[in-house]
């Protein structure tokens, strides 16, 4: 990640406490980041933190998103990059190996991204022809 996106890495110690008005302060390091790096978007899956209901997070224009709406989102705007990224995977799977087409019905079952794979499985069936 460092190699591809030099200069990008911000400093946001897990032994601080920052107060961001979460309800878990374990996860202050991260909205820290988010504002520290002047972020468009926190991408998770944890409710309990309380991303959404922090007002510093709120003012700062910060959106919270789940990962199948952010996965949702990119492959939207960029189909193309979503199958070469399938591919890309699938060609790391070796044990056992597993076709664009089967990790896609696995991010689909195991992590809900219907959306995803709505745009996707056309997209693939088009480009495999």
């Amino acid at each position: 990640m460092k190699r591809a996106f030099p200069g990008a890495e911000i400093k946001a110690p897990k032994d601080r406490d920052y107060d961001y008005g979460l309800n878990d302060p374990d996860d202050g390091h991260v909205a820290h980041a988010a504002l520290l790096g002047k972020a468009d978007a926190i991408v998770t899956d944890d409710t309990r933190a309380g991303f959404k209901t922090s007002t510093i997070l709120t003012d700062a224009g910060i959106e919270i998103v789940c990962p199948h709406e952010f996965a949702a989102n990119s492959v939207a705007a960029h189909p193309q990059a979503g199958v070469r990224a399938l591919r890309a995977m699938s060609q790391r799977m070796t044990t056992p190996t597993r076709s664009p087409q089967e990790l896609l019905a696995e991010l689909r079952d195991r992590y809900g991204m219907d959306e995803v794979a709505a745009i996707l499985v056309p997209e693939l069936s088009r480009l495999s022809q």
